[in-house]
């Protein structure tokens, strides 16, 4: 995770009379882009640990890659290959609504790195009045470093995946399709339409291609996977079936064809095929990690390593200016973390456009936040939120498995401002032999630059949602998972765990709290959230369900409250409860 500041060293060259600021030097690297038909990618197919192993170490290879064929409807393949990204870097997940226009319907997932991409905007075309395609194209807007600017870019990526006996309208009908999305996103440089088009063989003859715009050599559009390539697996097979089609001249790739990880990892063709019938195409994108040097000498300044030559007059005023002096002072503000029960998150709370906007705006108010009570199979809510909160700036989300005994189930999801936090590792505490939690408690490791410390720290974050009827139990085994999951992550200062752990009222007195270890003093453990607090929004209670438990020295807190956000955003009791009967506890982590 970059320092607050990019800029980290000043000299003063007496030889030379010339100040040097040498600002964030990074390797010179270019976007991998890909584009992966995994074959009936669900709960199955992840279930498998040598298939869903091979697929995580394909999907890693890459910065961004759209995965098709998604057939995920408790989420727990997503999950799965997204905590298995997680461990290796900090990845981010965008998925499309379901589109289909029987039953069989399938889902467009973008995984992507956020330490080198942005999703700043999506866009599901809509294609009701035509009907031309059987699962309507998926856009993403990302935002990444240019190779030919030394200053942010953004594109366009349109996810595909054609019926194969209708490949020739929705074809004909793709141009139409990226024009209208390109033009929706005001600062793109262009749009890149990429996935299984089934552009080739049985489905789409040479005669036909011909015919259409997208191939067309002296048209606007450039399609970068020759006729040539064979993007399937299957023996006998020589199909160039998986496309990527360009429209801008500002969009420059490389080095596109097929990834073969039969013949790259060895696999016979029966583990090949169980991996997919597809191979993934793949392409970089071209962009870079700015690596600048500013020199001043008598009054001028150039700056060398990018494309850019300036002369102008220059004062030391301005010297300093280019290297914020409150960041490079430490003084940035802390980080603002918080809790939210947002009761039974799902599809037709978020279908309510007033009350996802409230959430929206109480989520952005954090720098970091995890929501409980997630009931989003079909990730609706969790992509509206974030689609909303990436308006306010670049965010990430991780998110659990869905966690329960029976067949109601639950996940904790973590919303967090990239510039500011990076996830360095997730930890899922395993309770299968005692049994003591309803949803086990799921961790984060974060780094963030610590104003406390003026440098990166890193601690962990524990989600608990408790089964109220067991919350007695579960808070008394909770001093074991949080040793557990801050035992898992040996750079952490300390752990935090954070939640609706319904430790009030009648589901935790006061002589049951005293005699639990959280709530102790001399324990090592710290309660931040006092007793007298009240985290419902029910008129008539009074409870402080929500907790925020600290272990670990290295971490330091202030300012723990709720929000009340009816008070807050003045609003009526019908309005408050529609968002949740809980507020969101929230403190400062320094």
């Amino acid at each position: 995770m970059p320092s607050r500041s990019a800029c980290f060293f000043l000299f003063l060259s007496a030889i030379f009379g010339s100040w040097v600021i040498a600002c964030g030097q990074k390797s010179n690297q270019p976007i991998k882009v890909a584009a992966f038909n995994i074959k009936g990618f669900g709960r199955a197919k992840m279930t498998n640990g040598v298939t869903a192993g091979f697929i995580q170490d394909i999907v890693g290879r890459y910065d961004i890659i759209l995965i098709q064929e998604v057939r995920d409807t408790t989420g727990f393949a997503l999950n799965k290959l997204w905590a298995g990204l997680n461990r290796t870097d900090s990845w981010g997940l965008t998925v499309s609504g379901l589109v289909g226009r029987t039953n069989y319907k399938e889902q467009y997932a973008f995984f992507y790195r956020t330490k080198k991409i942005k999703v700043t905007g999506s866009f599901q075309y809509d294609d009701k009045l035509n009907d031309l395609f059987e699962r309507e194209p998926f856009a993403i807007e990302i935002e990444y470093n240019s190779a030919k600017r030394s200053s942010k870019s953004r594109v366009v990526l349109l996810a595909l995946h054609t019926k194969p006996q209708d490949t020739i309208q929705e074809l004909k009908s793709l141009p139409q399709a990226m024009r209208a999305v390109y033009g929706g996103f005001k600062r793109a440089k262009g749009i890149i339409a990429l996935g299984d088009l089934n552009a080739d063989c049985s489905y789409l003859s040479n005669a036909m291609k011909k015919q259409m715009e997208i191939f067309q050599s002296d048209g606007d559009f450039v399609s970068i996977i020759p006729d040539t390539e064979d993007t399937t697996v299957a023996a006998g097979t020589n199909c160039a079936y998986d496309r990527a089609i360009i429209l801008g001249q500002d969009v420059k790739v490389s080095d596109a064809g097929p990834y073969r990880f039969d013949s790259e990892l060895g696999l016979d063709v029966e583990t090949a095929q169980t991996i997919s019938d597809h191979y993934p195409i793949a392409f970089n994108l071209q962009g870079f990690i700015d690596k600048t040097v500013i020199t001043v000498t008598r009054g001028t300044y150039k700056i060398t390593d990018t494309e850019m030559s300036l002369q102008r007059s220059f004062s030391l005023l301005l010297l300093f200016a280019v290297c914020s002096m409150s960041e490079v002072a430490g003084l940035a503000p802390p980080l603002k973390v918080s809790a939210f029960n947002i009761q039974t998150f799902g599809k037709t709370k978020m279908s309510n456009d007033t009350i996802a906007n409230y959430i929206i705006n109480i989520t952005s108010r954090y720098d970091i936040v995890v929501i409980q009570e997630v009931r989003d199979s079909t990730f609706f809510a969790l992509n509206k939120l974030w689609a909303g909160l990436n308006l306010t700036g670049p965010w990430g989300l991780t998110l659990s498995e869905p966690l329960g005994r029976t067949s109601y189930k639950e996940q904790y999801a973590f919303f967090y401002r990239t510039p500011k936090v990076t996830i360095r590792g997730t930890f899922q505490y395993n309770d299968s032999a005692l049994d003591v939690f309803e949803r086990e408690p799921f961790a984060v490791e974060v780094e963030y630059y610590s104003v406390a410390k003026l440098a990166n720290n890193r601690i962990a974050l524990q989600a608990l949602h408790t089964k109220p009827t067991d919350t007695v139990q579960e808070l008394q085994a909770l001093p074991n998972a949080m040793r557990a999951a801050n035992a898992s992550f040996p750079n952490a200062k300390g752990i935090i765990a954070m939640g609706d752990m319904n430790a009030d009222c009648s589901y935790l007195s006061s002589s049951n709290r005293k005699q639990l270890e959280i709530f102790q003093n001399g324990t090592g453990f710290t309660s931040v959230i006092p007793d007298t607090f009240d985290t419902t929004s029910t008129a008539g209670t009074d409870c402080a369900y929500d907790r925020a438990i600290i272990l670990g020295q290295g971490v330091v807190v202030s300012g723990a409250a709720t929000y009340r956000f009816n008070d807050q955003l003045r609003l009526d009791v019908d309005t408050t409860l529609a968002i949740s009967d809980h507020y969101p506890i929230e403190f400062n982590l320094y």
